[in-house]
């Protein structure tokens, strides 16, 4: 058994430098600011050495990556020589996890919000320990700041064992309840011949469906997954799942709890084409990806091999023929005297005794069955008649249905409808809630003003954008009518600490610790409370309290460390501290203690004292007004992200203020000066009121004014952080992010001029940024400043235009231009990496392209070459990365316009071809692809089919229904105006048609696809609504619309 930490070198794509701006939460439903956004991805590909931990026995080697995300990169089967997840060739960039970049392979361990987690590709906290059993193991975790919450796994190996295990803790800010996200994502390369084992009654999420049949194929085989999706197996029978691939016999086991981990899932992109394309995009040798994750709760919107796992035996039983049946066992670790009894539903078929079992190399017994036999239990026992497996056959079901979730109706749901839909969209974005979240609160209240659900709703989101007054005011009315509820009385005492009304705050906490869900937290709060008062008597004696009702918390523990050193108890807080970090050496708070009792914390084979962020471990301390404390900490420049120092030295200076020590916070503050802006972003409630008492003590300070601006505005208070960012550059800081963070929120206050006016001067100072310009040009577009735009990217240097970022938005930059010509080389010639489901924009812009190319080309007559260009969108060119979805395909826009290309050029079989494969294509409702289906009924002569799709449209426009969940996501409101046009269009009223587009445009001036139709000539627009038909004629002309 070993351990070791090396480098290796692997090939790596290159990425280009994170955004400097930050990103904040104010439209997303899942923001990552503080966390810069990594989208600057390349098809460059250099050796790169990566820091790897290796865990190794003479059965497994397991490698770890704490650079990317603490990643498990890869386990190695030693006895069958085999790759137990799918390891790629290269790490890989692409744009899919929450802030962009995120690579295939290996267990990634997702925690924050709903999406691959914002530390994917980002170094995390890791130490090594070695186990007295001889075993080893290696910690890996991190804060998400977003949430302030913190995770950590454990990934052991025992000696004589062939199975991985993994420990994970989770926590948040503070003792008060939060949200929980939690996903393991193990990755496997899957054929043709790969089946995946899970053991539900049902699986679901947007959808419910029956398992493991449905729609008349076994979804349980990865062959028959015909397109990507997520697939959730929900109320597990076992604990267990498991994989396997029968053409390289070999797979997987995965057990856990599934009480505490219900979430059983698997995804895959699907054995269609564009899956396909995603094969190339993850792995450069072209593995195909599928996911085998386990999870906290049932879904992530609100998982012949083996027949069953217990602990460390695996059992396989399969038929063999009509009259025999294989069992088959396989031990994690090595056994003797293993017995095996095996049942049929009449009684015992016999008792066998194994032989010697090495781990990695099953046992078989075969055993004869009767007519109408089958093997139904297995009963496993060890030499002294323990029973070390118990298992049943478990018999899915043979049910084949499929049932639509409706969506949430708010205008029909009851008031405790909408209160849990409430809750469910504040945990979306916990602990800062949403704007959707909050205002169903106040509906809430709107007919039960004292509805305590919705009040302490509220009352959290308040309290965690640092609007502590109202906070309370809103606790208070909570607690009218649930006077008693622990969790409003614990989260109004930590309000009314932040309010310094500590004798109020006493009050609360002690009545909540009369309640068992309410002890633990109440006193948290108290000793907490005591501390930041100075009674150290009364924190000692209510510290011995919390230990001796709870003697493993590790905030009892914590909290019992800082009063023994603070009273001088340094042995006692020593051993405290020791215990602490024995039981999770990678956490931040108990480094901080071990750091100032001159406690070794082993962390990062000693490259690092304190985990995490030196900042994040300083925040308690000075919450607590012990500067001193906070002081020696902030020495510290640890940190797991590469944040500017700004923040570090802003909370330095604080304390050092808050310490006395005026030279010192002075000496500091001038280094805070010439700290860099880029990735200065301060991401706690705390930080909140840190600098705004900074910024009162140095006014003239105007880095203060930018951080404050920052964390104000990642709280959705832009009406305060506005100010803040105005009066830095007031003070003198011009710097492009200054003006950037000004010109975003004025753009999201819909004050277009000034963002205009902004953003131009965040640009001059940027050198060229291309996330400005991509941000940018954006608003550019919504404007129609389309000329703008071009000169935008001519300033861009040459060596930078052929990045994916930059190809990404000059496509439609051409497209507004109306230079198809020029869109179509930069289409043929550029690589897009748009991100999972954003390809579907690229080859938006494609069809987009061709099609007003061929309208160009039709309107002059050349029908032949016309059909050249429009049967390039039935291609899928490499270059988009973006392949076809076979069961929605998009394609009917392209059948349509060549059958209308057809039908003019004389060949009426043809046309007809195309309008039938368009009419005939699946899509959602509300895409315009559903309107040229609509345009297809309407050639083939079914009037009544094409009106009623343009009756939905007409619905759409008029906002009375709304289009599918997805729509959104692609398509702005033009799309829907665009097909109510065609709906008019296919009513026979081409001047309706195009004075509903003209409209759209004029609202939407870069929106897609509404400048083609609005530049259509009138005589195409006449033989598409039927009034002409046939073969062209020169006496088809008219003039343009």
């Amino acid at each position: 058994m070993s351990i070791e930490i090396k480098r290796v070198s692997i090939p790596t794509y290159v990425m280009g430098p994170d955004s400097p701006y930050p990103s904040f939460h104010w439209r997303a439903w899942h923001g990552h600011y503080p966390f810069s956004t990594q989208l600057d991805l390349s098809t460059e590909k250099r050796p790169v050495e990566h820091r790897i931990v290796v865990l190794e026995n003479d059965y497994v080697r397991a490698e770890v990556l704490p650079d990317m995300g603490g990643r498990l990169y890869r386990l190695y089967d030693k006895v069958a020589r085999q790759e137990t997840f799918m390891v790629p060739p290269s790490v890989k960039f692409q744009n899919i996890a929450l802030r962009g970049a995120w690579i295939a392979g290996g267990i990634e361990f997702n925690f924050g919000y709903r999406s691959h987690t914002a530390v994917t590709c980002s170094p995390v906290s890791w130490a090594t320990r070695k186990d007295d059993d001889g075993g080893a193991c290696v910690w890996v975790g991190t804060v998400i700041r977003p949430m302030e919450s913190r995770w950590a796994v454990r990934i052991g190996l025992k000696p004589e064992r062939s199975a991985l295990d993994l420990r994970i803790f989770t926590m948040g800010p503070l003792v008060l309840p939060g949200m929980m996200y939690w996903w393991t994502n193990a990755t496997v390369e899957v054929g043709p011949e790969s089946r995946f084992y899970y053991w539900g009654t049902y699986a679901g999420d947007y959808a419910s469906h029956s398992w493991p049949w449905t729609d008349g194929m076994d979804f349980s085989w990865y062959r028959n997954r015909l397109f990507g999706a997520d697939m959730f197996l929900m109320e597990p029978q076992r604990d267990y799942l498991g994989f396997y691939d029968f053409q390289r016999q070999h797979g997987l086991a995965q057990t856990a709890d599934r009480f505490h981990s219900p979430g059983q899932k698997y995804f895959s992109w699907g054995s269609d084409e564009r899956g396909r394309y995603w094969d190339f995009l993850l792995s450069d040798s072209g593995q195909t990806y599928c996911e085998i994750q386990r999870g906290r709760l049932p879904s992530q919107g609100r998982t012949h091999g083996f027949s069953g796992t217990q602990g460390d035996l695996v059992i396989s039983v399969n038929r063999e023929g009509p009259d025999a049946a294989v069992i088959r066992l396989l031990s994690a670790i090595p056994r003797k005297g293993v017995r095996l009894e095996a049942f049929a539903e009449s009684g015992s078929l016999g008792v066998w005794e194994t032989g010697p079992m090495t781990p990695g190399r099953p046992l078989s017994h075969r055993l004869a069955l009767g007519r109408g036999q089958s093997v139904r239990r297995a009963l496993v026992t060890d030499p002294a008649g323990s029973v070390v497996m118990d298992w049943h056959e478990f018999d899915l079901s043979t049910e084949d249905w499929y049932k639509y979730r409706p969506g949430f109706d708010e205008a029909k749901a009851s008031l405790e409808e909408l209160f849990a839909e409430a809750e469910r969209r504040r945990f979306a974005l916990w602990p800062n809630g949403t704007d959707n979240a909050a205002r169903m609160y106040r509906k809430i209240l709107g007919v039960d003003p004292g509805h305590s659900g919705a009040l302490g709703g509220l009352a959290e989101i308040e309290y965690y954008a640092g609007q502590f007054a109202k906070a309370e005011e809103l606790l208070r009315q909570a607690l009218q009518r649930r006077a008693m509820d622990p969790s409003l009385l614990t989260l109004r005492g930590w309000t009314l600490l932040a309010l310094s009304r500590h004798a109020e705050a006493v009050e609360a906490f002690s009545i909540a610790t009369r309640y068992e869900p309410g002890r633990r937290n109440g006193l948290v709060g108290l000793i907490w409370t005591m501390l930041r008062t100075g009674n150290l008597p009364a924190a000692g004696r209510i510290s011995e309290q919390l230990m001796a009702l709870y003697p493993a918390d590790r905030w009892s523990r914590w909290l019992r460390t800082i009063v023994l050193r603070k009273t001088g108890r340094t042995k006692e807080a020593a051993q405290l501290v020791r215990g602490l970090l024995a039981d999770d050496p990678i956490w931040y708070r108990a480094n901080a203690e071990a750091a100032m009792l001159g406690v070794p914390t082993g962390l990062a084979a000693g490259e690092r004292t304190i985990a995490d962020d030196s900042v994040i471990a300083a925040t308690d301390y000075l919450l607590l007004g012990l500067w001193d404390d906070a002081v020696a900490i902030l020495q510290h420049e640890d940190s797991d992200e590469p944040f500017s120092p700004a923040v570090r030295l802003a909370h330095l200076a604080h304390a050092q203020h808050g310490l006395g020590d005026k030279a010192g916070a002075k000496a500091t503050l001038r280094k805070l000066a010439r700290s860099p802006l880029e990735q200065a972003t301060p991401w706690t409630t705390a930080a909140i009121g840190i600098l705004k008492e900074l910024a009162a003590a140095y006014p003239d300070q105007a880095m203060i004014h930018f951080l404050l601006g920052n964390v104000l505005s990642s709280r959705r208070r832009l009406d305060e952080a506005m100010p803040e960012w105005y009066q830095a550059a007031k003070l003198g800081l011009e710097h492009t992010v200054v003006y950037r963070n000004l010109a975003a929120a004025a753009d999201h206050l819909g004050e277009k001029k000034k963002a205009l006016r902004l953003y131009r001067k965040a640009w001059k100072l940027s050198g060229a940024n291309l996330y400005l310009f991509n941000e940018f040009d954006r608003l550019l577009a919504g404007m129609g400043l389309h000329q703008e735009r071009n000169r935008l990217y001519g300033e861009l240097p040459q060596r930078v235009r052929g990045r994916s970022i930059v190809a990404l938005r000059r496509v439609p930059q051409l497209l507004d231009l109306q230079r198809y010509d020029e869109a179509l080389r930069e289409l043929a010639t550029r690589t897009f990496l748009s991100g999972e489901t954003h390809e579907r924009v690229v080859r938006g812009q494609f069809l987009e392209a061709l099609v007003a190319k061929a309208m160009q080309l039709m309107d002059q007559r050349r029908f032949g070459q016309a059909l050249e260009v429009l049967q390039q969108g039935l291609t899928y060119p490499r270059n988009h990365n973006a392949g076809r979805v076979n069961y929605r395909p998009e394609e009917s826009i392209i059948n349509y316009f060549l059958g209308l290309a057809h039908e003019a050029a004389g060949d009426e079989e043809a046309a007809r071809r195309h309008w039938t494969a368009a009419a005939q294509e699946q899509h959602s409702e509300g895409e315009l692809t559903q309107a040229y289906e609509m345009m297809a009924w309407v050639a083939l002569g079914n009037r009544a089919r094409a009106m009623s799709i343009a009756h939905d449209f007409e619905q759409f426009a008029r906002g009375e229904r709304t289009p599918a969940g997805h729509w959104g996501w692609f398509d702005g409101p033009g799309i829907c105006k665009l097909g109510h046009g065609l709906g008019q269009l296919a009513k026979g009223w081409p001047d309706q048609a195009m004075a509903v587009w003209r409209q759209a445009l004029a609202e939407e001036p870069g929106g897609r696809w509404l400048r083609p139709h609005v530049n259509m000539p009138a005589w195409l627009l006449e033989r598409m609504c039927r009034r002409v038909t046939g073969p062209a004629e020169k006496a088809d002309a008219r003039p343009r619309g």
